[in-house]
């Protein structure tokens, strides 16, 4: 991938397609297949509230619900071991990478592309997979993201105190 796309498109674009094709063919649109992959757990007693208006048994909304939550997990783990890398604003202010650790207390909203946890929010992610550490100049995959920063925010390749990193 060259170029970054946004939260809600990851799912359709890098993680697990059979699972999202599965999700995907039971809903009515993507945007009701995205809030499939955040919505809690369905209700046995009510189980067609999972399915936004549509029919659905307790156990085909638990089957959407897993599918979900897979989803979610793969785009969280490929976020922490930065094979994807991402940006997003805080505040309305300007796009700033995502610091990989802050993966493991925050959750992608694909539907509203947004990311959420208990002491960050960012909006507007744009997401980018990541190269090969041998494309960053050497340098460990630790100390070099893997990815132009330019993709992800826009402008000139910065160099980075480490070096420049390229796509």
């Amino acid at each position: 991938m060259s170029t970054s796309v946004s939260l809600h498109d990851v799912p359709q674009r890098l993680l697990y397609p059979d699972k999202w094709a599965e999700l995907r063919a039971f809903a009515a649109s993507d945007l009701i297949a995205l809030t499939y992959i955040n919505a809690p757990f369905p209700d046995p007693d009510y189980p067609s509230n999972f399915f936004w208006g549509r029919e659905g048994s307790f156990d085909e909304a638990v089957r959407r619900y897993h599918i979900g939550r897979e989803l979610l997990g793969q785009c969280r783990n490929m976020l922490i071991e930065r094979k994807l890398l991402a940006t997003g604003s805080k505040m309305g202010g300007e796009p700033v990478i995502i610091p990989w650790l802050e993966w493991a207390n925050m959750w992608p909203m694909f539907a509203i592309n947004r990311a959420a946890g208990p002491n960050s929010r960012y909006d507007d992610i744009r997401i980018v997979e990541s190269k090969t550490p041998e494309n960053c100049g050497g340098q460990k995959r630790a100390r070099c993201g893997g990815a132009s920063t330019s993709l992800l925010i826009g402008g000139t390749d910065p160099i980075l105190p480490w070096g420049r990193c390229q796509l």
